[in-house]
């Protein structure tokens, strides 16, 4: 039997393994990747998260008025680029994350209203879904892979996926 069980001695049709392993492989991946997201965001980018303040006050209210009981962290990183993002394994353990150059040079108008995008996201729970997608899609590569499709196929299909998930999913959500 070829494929990644082959050591094992354990013999699956490829319908099979498709409707077992790549679901469970799935899910566990994506719990892992939701869990470890803050933290990652936070060591990457150096984020100083806001213990007080007037950012911090002005998101909570943001989130309040989104219908969010748990409020999510407000952090700060260095950054020449004017950008601010959302992350975290749901609405209940969230990061909203602001560059100092959008502080710097965005009105607190302007950075109120990234604001309320980034906190629209955890209000969607769009870091969910865009991990769990993430993860069937990276499932199935691997499942490729290991089912011998030819480099070229599977390098198509990620070009397939990456627009999906980035032209679709984000832009719907």
């Amino acid at each position: 039997t070829a494929g990644p069980f082959a050591a094992t001695g354990v013999s699956m049709s490829g319908l099979s393994f498709s409707l077992t392993i790549i679901p469970i492989y799935a899910l566990i991946s994506a719990g892992a990747g939701l869990a470890m997201a803050k933290g990652r965001a936070i060591s990457v980018h150096n984020v100083i998260i806001s213990k007080e303040g007037d950012l911090k006050d002005r998101v909570h209210a943001i989130a309040r008025n989104a219908g969010l009981t748990v409020m999510p962290e407000v952090g700060v990183y260095r950054s020449p680029d004017m950008n601010a993002f959302a992350t975290g394994s749901g609405r209940n353990n969230s990061l909203v994350a602001f560059s100092s150059a959008l502080l710097d040079q965005a009105t607190p108008e302007e950075v109120d209203a990234v604001a309320g995008h980034e906190i629209g996201h955890i209000a969607s729970n769009d870091m969910m879904a865009l991990c769990i997608i993430n993860s069937i899609q990276n499932a199935m590569s691997w499942y490729m892979m290991f089912r011998g499709v030819p480099l070229r196929f599977r390098a198509a299909a990620n070009f397939v996926r990456m627009q999906f998930r980035q032209n679709w999913l984000v832009r719907q959500r």
